[in-house]
């Protein structure tokens, strides 16, 4: 699975995630709003629905950061931590 693939995919449950608290919240350039800076391995990457996640800092709250976790390539949900 390519990058911007996983970011395209991941971006509605970030954007849901972050409109909790930001009204109208929008991803207008992903890959200049989230920079990515933990990336989880799953204990059997043969497995297609291992879990993982992928970490971002973002422009959006330098305070926070966001983790989307992921079943193989579908994300699952996202968390905003601070």
């Amino acid at each position: 699975m390519q990058y911007p693939t996983l970011c395209r995919a991941a971006g509605p449950l970030i954007t849901a995630e972050f409109g909790n608290w930001i009204s109208d919240f929008q991803i207008r350039d992903f890959e200049r709003e989230f920079t990515p800076t933990f990336l989880s391995m799953p204990t059997n990457p043969a497995d297609p629905l291992a879990k993982w996640e992928l970490t971002f800092d973002t422009m959006h709250d330098r305070n926070h950061t966001v983790t989307v976790c992921f079943a193989g390539a579908a994300p699952l949900f996202a968390l905003v931590d601070g």
